[in-house]
């Protein structure tokens, strides 16, 4: 039987542009669609009881922070 590892929640958000935009418009639908993520009931909580515009607002400062700090490592 083989494992299979599951890649982080914001990792993920962070690296693919289309699971991320399908988070900020529904969450549970976009979790639904991958089995390969790891996340916990209370992000998913989390993220259900946010409004559109925060999701948005929280994954863009997300990506918009862990861009940053990996252009500022490679520099």
């Amino acid at each position: 039987m083989s494992v299979v590892e599951k890649t982080g929640f914001w990792t993920r958000m962070v690296a693919d542009q289309t699971f991320r935009e399908a988070v900020v418009e529904d969450p549970l639908r976009a979790l639904a669609r991958v089995d390969d993520v790891d996340v916990s009931p209370r992000q998913v909580r989390q993220l259900e009881e946010m409004s559109h515009a925060d999701r948005r607002e929280l994954v863009t400062m997300v990506v918009r922070d862990a861009f940053f700090k990996g252009a500022v490592a490679r520099w």
